[in-house]
């Protein structure tokens, strides 16, 4: 035993103990996000993080770096783990994309690491409850030379007229202050991995509160990269609230906490600003909408030759998931009239039919696309629906021709397509960075053998022509560009009804769980938004989001099942069907702050944080020439 506790208290078992609670702590946080679904890991996970760097006596930068890339990497390789079986890409690339996009992100819980134990060093001491102390009933005054001296007495009595801020006052200013940094660091380093380097926010911190439909209503506000200031701020003031009891259990004396006041305050601000949110009832404009998913394998949709039978078959499961549609309709109607019961049907008619991206390897101008277009309108109930899907956009030009993975909107009653072209490429997927570079292309060249040219227009597309005029509008989002908040704000126009449309193929990846992922993370558009989003996915997550980020129709009666493609066992991917449902259009589309000034929060924070930084350089500066000065 004894033997045991030395090796856990020698320097080598130290750093082992950090380690597995390095590993810990991001194996907690991966518990909150889709995949295992258990939310209050978001809320524990950063306790575990914040005790390794207490771990062995003093913490500094590299040591600290270290520990939370290892719990950074846990996280993503657990999160991420979709990414070690892609399509086209073999066993070992996949294998090797996935750990070193897992090393990378990691390094920015490293940085946030190395910056809370540089800049929210927690002053433990300051923490400690002081001494019992025996209250004599004499005040003696400072005296020199056995006798009291005027100056001295004057002094004495103004320092007693002074009440000197109690410690444990100050040790809870120091913790608020530390928290508040802390969570800003967070925020803007996320921030920063949104658009570095071409950007890969997926999975943010916030994310993690998915499920929690109120708490995440303030996204609106901040977007969902601020929304994670939350959950940090009050993980930091958790680990050293507990720290500091710990201190007042072992000095038999309790001290007032303000610090916790503080954290649950910001939580229930969350929470009363969502309950209104969510009591909201705006005037809407309804929509009825066919999301198609054809369970397409990556070889068939690819293969050319086979496009005129993929074409064909997409037709046919519209064509027979509509008649059944209208069978159950019928016998709906038929049973309640039997049973006297009053019924809420839905029209037949469709107002918009939504295929998901590339579905058939035709360029928009290709006469067969808008002969595929036709031909679903025509088995569309009432063949005056709207059709949007993914094709091939082109730009012929003898010089530079173009090609662009692009949105179609064919439109009833205009004979011409609307056209979006995706503007936030895929790297290694729509494009190989550094093609010029020999080796990259030797290595990486055959998996992706052309590159996309980005799109440039953010004008939305048109919906529902009625007397040649758009009634409403729509934000085109292709593949992952509806995980980006900062990409759809900038479609959105005041005052106008618009419905964001996703259009993606998730076929790549083996398994559901990256369907999921991309589902939880694009719901946080609606709310940041205030916009409903229609889904449309290839081996994906076909669903309808209202502006709430909710998934079910909270505008009927009958709420008990979700607005998601499912089959009997709740397989929500590898899935063939159409998804039937309503989409709520706000008549007059509000203009919300995340809307108008997107990620001004995580700015303030970015801006909130290098002050902080230049402030402890130059105060370390000052430090440094005092010291030469007095040598």
């Amino acid at each position: 035993m004894a033997k045991f506790k030395s090796m856990v208290t020698g320097t080598r078992g130290l750093r082992w103990v950090r380690r597995i609670f390095a590993v810990g702590s991001g194996a907690v946080l991966a518990v909150a996000f889709p995949g295992i679904d258990i939310g209050v890991g978001l809320w524990f996970w950063l306790p575990l993080l914040l005790a390794c760097f207490e771990i062995g006596g003093r913490s500094w930068a590299w040591r600290n770096f270290r520990t939370g890339w290892l719990a950074g990497v846990t996280f993503h390789l657990i999160t991420l783990r979709w990414l070690s079986d892609i399509w086209s890409a073999g066993p070992v690339l996949s294998l090797l994309g996935w750990f070193l996009l897992s090393s990378y992100l990691a390094m920015y819980f490293g940085v946030w690491s190395a910056l809370v134990g540089w800049l929210a060093r927690t002053d433990w001491q300051l923490l400690e409850p002081e001494e019992k102390k025996k209250f004599s009933g004499v005040t003696v005054a400072p005296v020199e030379g056995g006798k009291p001296t005027l100056e001295s007495w004057s002094e004495h009595v103004e320092a007693r007229k002074r009440p000197a801020m109690p410690k444990w006052l100050r040790g809870s200013l120091m913790v608020l202050g530390n928290a508040a940094i802390a969570a800003a660091a967070w925020v803007a380093l996320e921030w920063v991995r949104g658009w570095l380097m071409t950007g890969f926010g997926w999975n943010g911190l916030a994310v993690g509160m998915h499920q929690n439909a109120t708490l995440i209503q303030a996204a609106d506000l901040v977007g969902v990269t601020g929304l994670s200031f939350v959950p940090v701020f009050c993980g930091y003031v958790l680990y050293v609230t507990l720290r500091r009891v710990h201190l007042e259990i072992s000095r038999g004396r309790w001290r007032p906490h303000p610090e916790v006041g503080v954290a649950v305050l910001l939580v229930v601000a969350c929470f009363v600003y969502g309950v209104r949110r969510l009591s909201e009832k705006p005037e809407v404009m309804s929509m009825q909408v066919a999301a198609v998913q054809p369970l397409m394998s990556q070889d068939q949709k690819h293969d050319r030759r086979a496009a005129t039978d993929n074409a064909i078959s997409i037709v046919g499961l519209l064509r027979d998931e509509m008649i059944a549609r209208e069978v159950e309709m019928t016998q709906v109607l038929e049973a309640a009239i039997l049973s006297g019961e009053e019924v809420e049907l839905q029209s037949p008619h469709l107002d918009l039919v939504v295929l998901p991206e590339s579905v058939v390897p035709w360029v928009i101008q290709d006469p067969h696309s808008y002969e595929f277009a036709r031909q679903v309108r025509l088995v569309s109930a009432g063949a005056s629906s709207d059709v949007v899907m993914g094709l091939m956009g082109q730009k012929i030009d003898a010089e530079d021709p173009e090609e662009y993975n692009s949105v179609a909107a064919f439109l009833n009653g205009r004979d011409y397509a609307d056209e979006y072209h995706k503007m936030r490429l895929v790297p290694f997927g729509e494009y190989l960075p550094l093609r010029w570079i020999p080796p990259i292309e030797w290595i990486a060249g055959r998996a992706v053998p052309g590159d996309f040219d980005r799109g440039t227009s953010t004008e939305p597309l048109d919906l529902l022509l009625r007397n040649g005029e758009p009634s409403a509008d729509m934000i085109p989002l292709l593949c992952f560009e509806d995980t980006i908040g900062e990409h759809a704000r900038q479609f959105v126009r005041e005052g106008r009804p618009q419905l964001m449309v996703n259009v993606t193929n998730d076929g790549w990846f083996a398994g559901q769980l990256a369907g999921r992922q991309h589902a939880a993370n694009a719901m946080f558009r609606c709310i940041e938004l205030r916009r409903p989003m229609v889904r449309a996915a290839n081996t994906g997550m076909t669903c309808i989001i209202d502006s709430t980020g909710s998934f079910y129709d909270r505008h009927r009666d009958d709420r008990s099942k979700p607005q998601v493609l499912l089959d009997a066992s709740g397989e929500t991917t590898q899935v063939e069907g159409v998804l039937f449902g309503n989409a709520y259009l706000p008549v007059s589309g509000e203009m919300t702050l995340y809307a108008w000034a997107g990620d001004w929060f995580a700015m303030v924070c970015a801006g909130s944080v290098g002050l902080v930084i230049l402030g402890r350089g130059v105060g370390a500066l000052r430090n440094r020439g005092a010291d030469e000065g007095e040598e």
